[in-house]
């Protein structure tokens, strides 16, 4: 993967977004310095993409840089006020900050952005079962259950939801089943905060072995 990165890196120097996802492969390999350089080059490269903007303020966020990685959502809000995804980043960081409150403020702005997008109601039910609204988290559960009767959902989702209900046997039971399908959302269980408690976990050590990431 990484050959490939770079050699996409090579014939386009100039698209911003080979950075970035080569920035995600350095974070999911734990090479976290170097992945903060490719980040911080992309969005030099394309200073006004909201997108770009989101993940590196979620990248300051896993370095605990809770006052940056505001700074750049509060960017994103001036550049592109209706982007759906800055308030689901907003409450991770006020999730990381302890500030339950404002984290749950932030989330139940992402709800009407969240119907019909499986990553978006994986990641909003996870935060909300963390941030102890049982509740709103088992509405997206139930709301993804009623869409993968319809349509393929990656139980990478239901995963993250059954992670922020604090359900392990169902949660283990629906990564099993992403290694199975080979889903690309398993490389967050390498880096992204709320997954730390799975690594550290013999069964998802075993899992990022198996996966071939580095673990806890």
């Amino acid at each position: 993967a990484e050959r490939e990165f770079i050699r996409g890196k090579d014939l386009n120097p100039g698209n911003a977004y080979s950075l970035h996802w080569h920035a995600h492969y350095l974070e999911a390999m734990g090479r976290m310095t170097e992945a903060a350089t490719e980040m911080n080059r992309s969005r030099e490269m394309d200073p006004l993409s909201s997108m770009l903007l989101l993940d590196s303020a979620l990248q300051q966020a896993y370095f605990r840089q809770w006052d940056k990685a505001l700074q750049m959502l509060d960017r994103i809000a001036e550049l592109e006020p209706a982007f759906p995804f800055a308030n689901l980043a907003r409450g991770n960081v006020f999730l990381g900050m302890g500030k339950r409150q404002d984290a749950l403020d932030a989330l139940d702005k992402v709800q009407p952005a969240a119907s019909g997008v499986p990553f978006v109601m994986g990641l909003l039910g996870a935060l909300y079962g963390q941030l102890g609204a049982k509740d709103e988290a088992r509405k997206q559960l139930s709301a993804l259950e009623a869409m993968a009767g319809k349509s393929y959902v990656s139980p990478f989702y239901f995963a993250s939801i059954y992670l922020g209900l604090g359900d392990s046997d169902a949660m283990f039971r629906a990564l099993d089943q992403a290694y199975e399908q080979r889903s690309s959302s398993l490389f967050y269980l390498a880096y992204e905060p709320m997954w730390a408690q799975v690594r550290s976990h013999p069964r998802g050590a075993a899992l990022l072995k198996k996966i071939g990431l580095p673990g806890a």
